[in-house]
């Protein structure tokens, strides 16, 4: 019994050059074989010529049946992507002249493409994107982005397999129609080349004859089509570039400019917008006007060729985006939708009514900036903006003396908040004017629970979701220490999230677009509250979801921004079991954090070249300011990217430490309770939930 697993061990571990000798030895017996069976007179020139001759005699006895063999044996070949379309050409020019035998061998090979399409489209989608999904990703963004034209350069220069090309059309959107007639018109010149080749082949009765001006020159065509069609491409695209629809980028920084730049050769994009956080751009912010602001990027679409805009900005750019795709008729939020998430008091009254076990106590604090604070609060309570971004002003007050401290602004801070704020209430009290003023505070009861958020999208009415990610705290703090993914959220809260979610967006009207849920959950008592919906991606979350499932949120906004479902995308190899965005804050006033030298920069990019680095040093006011309305100074931000949480948080120490941060985490490592008891997360793209 030892000596069949010998022979067997012996066999499995040839080497290369055995298995060469093995492959060359099989190969020669073939062509013997074949040598043998094919008698020397056959393969004459008078033996082809008896060949042919027999062929044409049976063509001409039934010219319709051998037709219809040509055409589906021609049509099963394209469907299969099996070798021996050229051959098949060949003969049937010979049989039935150029004219109508390129008439037979476009439509086969045409009807054979589109059987392709339509079966991966119907029946083989989850197949195909499973295995091929990654290969097939530059040809389907192609076909996406510039549609016709680009099948049309395919057909012509088939620098990508004919089969190939079929299969990634499946998991397009293009129309059935469309694509059959692209391909029947841009392999038209191919296949007459072909098949009239076949035509004069078939009139050479010696040897002589080859060298005849129509047989030259119909065999010099074939070998010179490649460069004809590859000169003709170069101009289609050339013309192509210059007349490609480009993608509008609303206040497009920070994340999104790291994000959506990850696309641009993919999805050419133009920006508009200022930075709120840079001199001179902000001086924009004292004439700014959303309405006037879209009149003029709705004037310059044409002239642009912008077809799509998207914006993950949510002081500005998330309604602007809405307001000009419901101006264009391009796909995007709905505007009423949009001010329905950003307004907070509003978003509230929604909440008490489609999902009160998720929400909490709210009303508008009776007093405007400046004010004195009426009797009668019970403290403590929560304050934060009716209309705000980024946690500003956003805190727990526990008694009247430190709410007056709150709403008490110099005139240039109250000039600042106001003129945030106004360009959200010109439109809000227009298209929303239940909601009321966005002008003032509001207070809410406090809530306890550790904090999650929920990222999804809806498309075409139905919500998909795409992750939780956790929100860590630095102690006895609102203000964010980390953002961890995957986390130990339960299944039932995670569940319970979306349904919450589904109610609201629904409720709202919000049928098409990215959203951030931000919620509490307490584990103790099974609640969860909702904190805010914001109506566009968490941007900063995107680099996490990239780096450990492979899901790219830019390009997801993206495809959105185009009206096409994400859920065809395919997803990148991971590279991180584990990824967290760490904040770096002072929460003392006094203190000046270092800012890292060109030589730790360095450093850093050698040690840890998956690190993305941020810093933000600002001058002592702004760090007084800071602390006002967001009770610390957020002076660095660092990603990684763990085999799991252990790596993760051992890669963040030595990365704090060679900076000369803190380390942004609460606990000695020992006593950390990492964030994976749970299976990772069953929800994604391809599953709607």
């Amino acid at each position: 019994m030892t000596i069949p697993a010998k022979k067997a061990q012996s066999a499995a571990s040839l080497s290369p050059g055995g298995w060469l000798a093995l492959v060359l030895l099989l190969a020669g017996s073939l062509l013997w074989l074949a040598c043998e069976m094919v008698s020397p007179a056959a393969l004459s020139f008078a033996g082809w010529r008896a060949q042919h001759d027999r062929f044409l005699e049976l063509v001409g006895a039934y010219p319709v049946a051998a037709a219809l063999f040509v055409f589906f044996l021609h049509t099963l070949l394209a469907t299969l992507g099996l070798p021996g379309a050229s051959l098949l050409m060949l003969a049937t020019g010979s049989a039935y002249g150029s004219l109508a035998g390129t008439l037979i061998c476009l439509t086969a090979c045409t009807s054979g493409a589109t059987l392709t399409m339509l079966s991966v489209r119907h029946l083989l989608r989850p197949l195909v994107t499973r295995k091929w999904g990654k290969q097939l990703a530059d040809v389907d963004t192609r076909i996406a982005r510039d549609g016709a034209a680009y099948l049309f350069s395919l057909r012509l220069l088939p620098v990508i397999p004919f089969a190939l090309v079929n299969v990634a059309a499946g998991l397009s959107r293009m129309k059935t129609w469309t694509f059959f007639w692209i391909s029947f018109v841009g392999m038209l010149a191919g296949t007459f080349v072909y098949v009239n080749a076949g035509t004069e082949l078939g009139k050479v009765n010696a040897f002589e004859d080859i060298f005849a001006p129509q047989t030259l020159i119909s065999l010099a065509l074939i070998a010179l089509l490649p460069w004809a069609a590859k000169l003709l491409t170069r101009g289609l695209q050339r013309r192509q570039v210059a007349t490609s629809p480009r993608t509008l980028l609303l206040f497009n920084f920070d994340w999104d400019r790291l994000g959506f730049s990850r696309w641009q050769t993919e999805f050419p994009a133009d920006s508009a917008g200022f930075d709120l956080f840079t001199f001179p751009s902000n001086a924009r912010l004292a004439v700014f006007d959303l309405q006037r602001f879209v009149d003029r990027l709705a004037g310059k679409a044409a002239r642009k060729r912008w077809q799509a805009v998207t914006s993950n900005h949510e002081q500005f750019g998330a309604l602007a985006a809405a307001m000009l795709a419901e101006r264009m008729g391009w796909p995007g939020t709905p505007v009423r939708a949009v001010l329905a998430c950003q307004h907070k008091l509003h978003a509230r009254r929604v909440l008490q009514e489609v999902a009160p076990e998720a929400t909490t106590w709210a009303e508008p604090l009776p007093a405007r900036y400046g004010e004195p604070i009426p009797d009668g609060i019970a403290y403590p309570i929560f304050i934060k903006p009716v209309k705000a971004a980024f946690s500003v002003l956003a805190r727990t007050v526990h008694d009247r003396a430190e709410l007056t401290a709150m709403t008490r602004f110099g005139a240039w801070e109250l000039w600042v908040i106001r003129h945030l704020v106004e360009p959200f209430e010109r439109i809000a009290s227009k298209r929303l004017p239940a909601a009321g003023s966005a002008h003032r505070l509001m207070l809410e009861a406090p809530v306890a629970g550790q904090q999650y958020n929920l990222d999804g999208y809806v498309f075409a009415g139905e919500l998909h979701a795409v992750g939780f990610v956790e929100s860590v705290m630095y102690p006895g703090t609102q203000a964010f220490m980390r953002f961890d993914y995957p986390c130990a959220l339960p299944a039932a809260a995670r569940e319970q999230a979306i349904d919450v979610a589904r109610r609201f967006l629904d409720a709202v009207g919000f049928t098409h677009g990215l959203f951030n849920m931000e919620f509490f959950h307490d584990a103790a008592h099974g609640r969860l509250t909702v904190i805010e919906f914001n109506p566009r991606m968490a941007a900063q979350f995107s680099d996490l979801y990239l780096r450990v499932d492979g899901l790219d949120l830019h390009r997801v906004a993206l495809e959105l921004a185009h009206g096409r479902d994400p859920r065809l995308l395919p997803r990148a190899e991971a590279s991180a079991g584990a990824a967290a965005s760490f904040v770096y804050r002072s929460l003392e006033l006094a203190a000046r954090p270092p800012m890292p030298s060109v030589r730790q920069r360095r450093e850093l990019a050698q040690q840890f070249p998956d690190a993305m680095l941020f810093r933000f040093a600002k001058t002592p006011a702004q760090i007084a300011r800071d602390f006002k309305w967001l009770g610390s100074y957020r002076y660095g931000i660092v990603h990684l990217g763990g085999h799991d949480a252990h790596d993760l948080r051992a890669r963040c120490e030595a990365a704090s430490r060679l900076l000369g941060w803190p380390i942004p985490y609460a606990h000695p490592s020992a006593e950390t309770a990492y964030n994976l008891p749970l299976p990772l997360p069953a929800l994604s793209l391809e599953s709607p939930r």
